[in-house]
């Protein structure tokens, strides 16, 4: 089996030949292997995963995921992690990469769902003219008539 190293060299070796897009991918692999987030959580203060994860101010399901690789830190949870563990922004973002984001495009807003076939309901005309509230003694006398 190949070192870390080996496995880098080779990997960037490979990238040479690839298109634009083939590359950023294993750029972004190459960083994921330099610099392992679970190595990088070794190092937040505390006995149980629970302590590291309130440390971080992150749920410790959230600490699995980046343990997992599945998901980096975002830009603001990076800063604190490098904060506390005394890493390298630059380690724990995925190299200039927008975290969370693997396509490299901007992330965009989604508009919001609307049911198909069915349109939104009209809104109640509002009156200008204040409501008249009705006092006690109009109430009484209503109910006895």
């Amino acid at each position: 089996m190949e070192t870390n190293a080996e496995l880098i060299n080779t990997l960037t070796d490979l990238s040479a030949g690839l298109p634009p897009s083939l590359q950023r991918e294993l750029r972004m692999v190459v960083h994921k292997v330099r610099y392992p987030m679970a190595e990088i959580l070794t190092k937040v203060p505390g006995d149980s995963l629970t302590e590291r994860a309130k440390a971080l101010k992150v749920s410790r399901q959230t600490m699995y995921v980046w343990a997992s690789e599945k998901f980096r830190p975002t830009k603001v949870q990076a800063k604190r992690v490098a904060k506390v563990t005394g890493v390298p922004i630059e380690h724990i973002l995925n190299d200039g990469f927008e975290a969370g984001n693997d396509t490299g495009r901007k992330a965009r807003k989604k508009a919001a769902r609307v049911a198909k076939g069915r349109k939104a309901p009209a809104r109640p005309v509002v009156s200008a003219a204040p409501r008249r509230r009705s006092k006690p003694a109009d109430r009484k006398r209503a109910s006895k008539a």
